[in-house]
């Protein structure tokens, strides 16, 4: 077992653990209209195959705890990286698009396509997770080029604040109450826990302003970075 499927492993029993003993920590802010946190991300949109996968999978999960929160197929993304983590009262007028368009376009104008595999499920105490792996960590050697290019500038950001992302994991679903019968959805997971999503060729990555839950009717798209391949 590679470092990183031991890693998904942990939090995965880390997250049946505290389901049990303390339940499920449940979103209060997943339906509020007064939700008013924004910011600024870098992300990944997985291929059209993928998330045909992903629904087929949420369906299951839904026939098991239907009063969960599955995020739809416009939402699901992989954060690159959390530019300016969300926060009450960002909005875009806050910053200059046009200097965070050009930087991370210098970063981005060597760098080949890539490809991430999806396989398995882990979990949080407030969500459910897809794993997904990169070969050769060409994901987290770019997004320690992005992180020294933002603290070398003087733009506004937050890059870290809440946690380093390390991972190409997916948030697929989210608890908005609490799980009165645990083991039932335990075990449907169990048997998720190598259960194929599919492989994703990554040729575009999107800077966005987007809301907490990256829901597609909050969410503007302020550039795509198309990445050539330069071998």
């Amino acid at each position: 077992m590679n470092p990183l499927q031991l890693h998904y492993e942990q939090m995965y029993l880390a997250a049946k653990n505290e389901w049990r003993q303390n339940g499920v920590r449940v979103d209060p802010l997943i339906h509020s209209p007064a939700d008013h946190r924004f910011g600024l991300t870098l992300l990944i949109r997985p291929s059209a195959a993928v998330l045909y996968s992903i629904q087929q999978w949420q369906q299951s999960i839904l026939n098991v705890a239907p009063n969960l929160y599955i995020y739809p197929s416009t939402d699901i993304h992989v954060t690159l990286l959390s530019v300016v983590s969300c926060e009450p009262g960002f909005q875009l007028h806050h910053i200059h698009q046009v200097e965070y368009v050009a930087l991370v376009a210098q970063v981005l104008q060597h760098v080949p396509p890539f490809r991430i595999s999806f396989s398995g499920i882990t979990a949080s105490p407030e969500a459910i997770v897809l794993c997904g792996y990169v070969q050769n960590d060409e994901l987290n050697a770019l997004r320690n080029n992005l992180r020294a290019a933002f603290r070398q500038s003087s733009l506004r950001h937050s890059i870290d604040k809440r946690y380093a992302l390390t991972t190409a994991h997916i948030t697929a679903v989210r608890f908005t109450e609490p799980l009165y019968q645990p083991e039932s959805l335990i075990q449907m997971l169990d048997a998720s826990v190598n259960h194929p999503f599919g492989d994703c060729w990554v040729d575009q990555i999107d800077l966005v302003y987007n809301d907490w839950y990256m829901r597609n009717n909050k969410v503007q798209l302020l550039h795509g970075f198309s990445l050539k391949d330069v071998h």
